[in-house]
């Protein structure tokens, strides 16, 4: 069977949950056979063989009734028939669409079986909002621009504001969300006040963390390779912010289809434009009956919302021209249409005529010159707006100033004030929901409403204008204090995507609020305290860079009297947690931790101070800076005497890690399993401030400790149970973490892949999230390996730019790690001068800061290097590896002890030292108890074999 365009119609194609058998002509469900009428199941296969295209009525009947002469309703009857069949229209499904006057168009695309099934299961997948149940008057527009973006991947819905883009937009959605399985994503701009958030909405809508003021990469890099619908609404009052991006994304993710409302065209490469029509309205002279009325969508659309609204509404011939007129005055404008509608049950339509012409029609008139974006939207608003009671008016205003979504307690909050009582507030509220002024969110159960995004922008406008906007501001803002302070304990206990999920409309709300209070004319002291509140959810949800913005403009905003509060205190703190992933220099790090912890040594009780000093332990960790780490672990030890359990083990946890750094492998072992005693779900509230499970970086350091002990089998366990514990957290900064610890641990065990792969997802969090000390990371991660393969030549250079770069930055967690490559790149390149320099600047760092834990492997290296080297005695080698020996042996290091005894045994074997080396070598192979198939015990083994 050919098309049209003589491509073969496939035998199987699958769309939706439909499985249609052309040769069998058989349809299914999800398996189940489909009763279709034969003239049902031809018009199926004529439509999909044309799928995307407006197939005329003369066309359907002359292949479905060849030969036969019939009357039009019986293709009419047939559509509606597979219709049912085909559930077309129920949760948003759409398949055939109408096209008066001209046929009908298939809009889902069908695949044929080799393509594969589409998931059927999208609720948990995307964000779309709630189709309208009928979409008046748009059928063509819905065919024409679902067609334009298969093909085209780029279209952007224009035309005025309210004239209905959005609506159609969604609908294109629900109708494609089967082709794109659970990746669509309904980007929503009309309430960034702000050009410069534009990007980090973007990035919080597709589940990115917004970190940098420029996420470009960072979105583009999200959707490079997935096949995904992305959907921005209301672009038009952040064109130019929003526009480069759009380009970007087109160009360079492939995959990527984009459909854009905007008022006006983005003007730029690959956009292709659909111009979105006002509803048909009859001319100013026609005679109508309410038969003949009907038959134009904005009659249509009058009539439906006002029978939705108040029941039993039917037009009558006598009130058919009044629509009309109505209608035609208000430019087939679908929201202007909706609010007539919405007045028309309460004052009836003859009324609602003469109110629009008498209070408003010179309005409209005299705005025709105004921007386009006001000029009928705005008067249909203006005109809705004039008639609300005062009391109504004054709290829609005042609703103005949230963000998005609001709940009945927000509402209430920021509404009432001694002009406005609680129960006129509430009755308000309640009218201003009954004329759909006040939405509520659909399918949320927690009954949250919104404005639409046009009433708030009309809505602010007034506001900022009256002398209720401070007041208003300052209520908003009191209330998102109260709320963010009332969630602290409730934040600790969920995920990061729990949070964004909870959290994410109060945090844009205080953007907002933070943005007027922290500014010139605001009231800081209510943005500080704001600040403070929020910071736990702005660490739990990852939003580090913003968490430094509105940390360092609240301690800037502290008058003389806060200094050296709780207030600066709780700042301080959540500053250096979030400087921690987002900060190359650490001078600005230490200085907020330090600073925390000064003023609660004066005013804090000892919990509180042993959260802070957690902090700045994690600080010399990263610095490499052990014994100062060491010192504030043995700090929080002897602070948890006076607070119990919880506590001692948080401080075995950071002694354990601090020892395991140092190589103090029995004792690092000895307080991580200690640690670790502590019953699951247990740990303090407060941890939310400090971003790092302890728990999970103590298991972590205890598998890298376990491992150099010889316990490789558990070590491994160990690992993957940390692994998956990050997972479970599902918070960017335990998963970065654990990747990252990880790919150290498959690197000494020589597992190349494995050690490759956690890196790799380590900087993909990184590249995400814009932590700080990523790349140098990756990159030398990625040139060990390469050393490893016996790549060394643009190794070398690479470690080094790493190392210096590390250094620099202080970030010094794998440092040891690309200083041992280096000197074996360089010694594998005949330059075993060079690899002496650099190992020995690598242990004189050691054993400056105490990073003791890899210095065996240092100091056997070193033997090696020296072995090379022309007339270096072989005293002087042996020396080395021996003190290698000698203190892997002191560290309970014994896989650092076996390597130092195999090298003994190469540099000895053609002396009078060999059997002495072997003996040595054999002794340290029967003190391993498990992993006998590891690299190393593999090679040792071998070695003593050989003659």
């Amino acid at each position: 069977m050919e098309n049209h365009e003589g491509i073969q119609h496939p035998n199987t194609l699958r769309f939706g949950p439909f499985t249609l058998h052309v040769t069998e002509r058989r349809l299914e469900r999800d398996g189940q056979a489909v009763p279709l009428g034969s003239r049902a199941l031809d018009l199926l296969i004529v439509l999909t063989r044309r799928a995307q295209t407006v197939v005329t009525k003369d066309i359907l009947m002359e292949e479905v009734w060849a030969g036969f002469t019939v009357d039009g309703c019986n293709l009419r009857y047939q559509v509606a028939a597979l219709r049912r069949a085909l559930a077309d229209g129920v949760d948003g499904a759409r398949y055939i669409t109408t096209v008066p006057g001209r046929g009908y168009c298939f809009v889902a695309v069908a695949r044929g079986a080799n393509q594969g099934a589409l998931p059927i299961d999208y609720s948990e997948g995307d964000n779309l909002p709630q189709s309208l149940d009928q979409i008046i008057g748009r059928d063509e527009d819905l065919a024409v621009v679902t067609a334009k973006l298969l093909s085209e991947r780029f279209v952007s819905i224009v035309g005025t504001g309210g004239i209905g883009k959005t609506t159609v937009a969604v609908a294109v959605g629900h109708t494609l969300r089967y082709n794109f399985s659970d990746l669509v994503r309904f980007v929503e701009l009309g309430s960034v006040s702000d050009p410069r958030l534009v990007t980090s909405v973007v990035a919080t809508t597709l589940g990115l963390v917004v970190q940098t003021d420029n996420l470009l990469n960072n979105i583009v890099a999200a959707v490079r390779d997935k096949h995904i619908l992305l959907i921005f609404d209301s672009c038009e009052h952040v064109v130019d912010m929003i526009a480069p991006l759009i380009e970007t994304i087109h160009a360079q993710a492939p995959r990527a289809y984009i459909l854009v409302t905007s008022r006006e065209t983005l003007r730029v490469m690959g956009e292709h434009v659909h111009w979105l029509r006002p509803l048909a309205t009859p001319a100013q002279d026609a005679i109508l009956t309410a038969s003949a009325a009907m038959r134009y969508p904005s009659i249509r659309l009058f009539a439906e919302r006002v029978d939705a609204a108040e029941g039993r509404f039917v037009l009558s011939d006598e009130d058919a021209p009044i629509v009309a007129t109505i209608c035609r005055r208000l430019d087939g404008i679908a929201l202007a249409i909706e609010f007539a509608a919405g007045r028309a049950g309460s004052y009836g339509v003859a009324m609602t005529a003469q109110l629009l012409e008498r209070q408003f029609h010179l309005q409209w008139q005299g705005r025709r010159t105004a921007r386009p974006r006001h000029q009928t939207l705005e008067a249909a608003l203006d005109w809705s707006y004039m008639l609300l009671a005062e009391t109504e008016r004054l709290v829609l205003i005042r609703l103005s100033v949230f963000a998005g979504v609001f709940d009945l307690d927000a509402a209430t909050a920021v509404a009432i004030d001694g002009d406005l009582a609680d129960a006129a507030v509430l009755e308000a509220i309640a009218s201003l929901i009954s004329k759909s002024l006040i939405t509520r969110v659909a399918g949320d159960s927690t009954r949250r409403y919104r404005l639409l995004d046009t009433t708030r922008v009309y809505l602010l406008k007034k506001l900022l204008s009256s002398d209720d906007a401070t007041p208003a501001r300052w209520r908003h803002a009191s209330y998102l204090l109260r709320f963010f302070n009332s969630e602290k304990n409730a934040a600790a206990r969920l995920t990061q995507g729990e949070a964004f999920a909870r959290y994410g409309s109060s945090v844009n709300d205080a953007r907002l609020a933070l943005q007027w209070c922290l500014a010139e004319g605001g009231e800081p002291t209510i943005g500080a305290a704001l600040a403070a509140a929020a910071a736990p959810i702005l660490l739990l949800m990852a939003l580090l860079t913003e968490c430094n913005r509105w940390m360092e403009e609240a301690i800037a905003s502290l008058n003389q009297e806060a200094l050296g509060t709780r207030l600066e205190m709780e700042l301080q703190a959540a500053l250096g947690q979030s400087l921690m992933w987002t900060e190359s220099s650490s001078e600005r790090l230490f200085a907020a931790n330090d600073r925390a912890l000064s003023i609660a040594e004066r005013i804090e009780g000892p919990e509180y101070r042993l959260w802070l000093i957690r902090g700045l332990h994690s600080y010399f960790q990263r610095i490499g800076s052990y014994n100062k780490a060491l010192a504030y672990a043995e700090s929080c030890l002897a602070l948890s005497d006076q607070l119990g359990e919880e506590a001692r083990h948080l401080a075995l946890s950071l002694l354990g890690i601090t020892r395991h750094s140092m190589g103090l492998n029995e004792q690092a072992l000895r307080d991580l399993r200690a640690s670790l005693a502590l019953p699951e779900g247990s740990q303090s509230a407060k941890a939310v401030y400090f971003l790092l499970d302890y728990r999970n970086r103590a298991r972590l350091a205890l598998a890298r400790s376990l491992w150099i002990s010889g316990y490789t089998n558990e070590a491994l366990r160990v690992s993957e149970q940390a692994l998956s514990e990050a997972a479970e957290l599902q918070h960017p900064v335990a998963i970065c973490m654990s990747n990252g610890w990880t790919s150290s641990l498959f690197l000494w065990s020589g597992d190349l892949e494995r050690a490759e792969h956690h890196i790799d997802l380590f900087w993909d969090m990184i590249q995400r999230h814009s932590f700080a000390g990523g790349e140098a990371n990756w990159l030398g991660v990625k040139a060990v390996i390469a050393v490893a393969t016996g790549r060394e030549a643009n190794a070398v250079d690479i470690l080094r730019h790493c190392i210096d770069t590390l250094q620099r930055e202080e970030y010094l967690f794998l440092l040891p790690n690309f200083e041992i490559a280096l000197a074996e790149g360089l010694l594998a390149t005949d330059r075993a001068e060079e690899a002496l320099v650099s190992i020995d600047r690598a242990l004189a760092r050691t054993e400056l800061c105490g990073d003791l834990l890899t210095r065996p492997e240092m100091l056997r290296v070193r033997g090696e290097i020296l072995a090379e080297i022309p007339d270096v005695r072989a005293s002087e080698v042996e020396a080395s590896i021996k003190s290698a020996l000698n203190l892997a042996n002191a560290q309970g290091a014994l896989v650092w002890e076996l390597r130092a005894a195999i090298s003994l045994v190469k540099v000895c074997d053609t002396t009078s030292g060999g059997v002495a080396a072997r003996q040595i070598l054999a002794s340290v192979i029967d003190r391993f108890g498990e992993g006998f198939d590891q690299p190393d015990l593999v090679a040792a083994r071998r070695i003593l074999a050989a003659p």
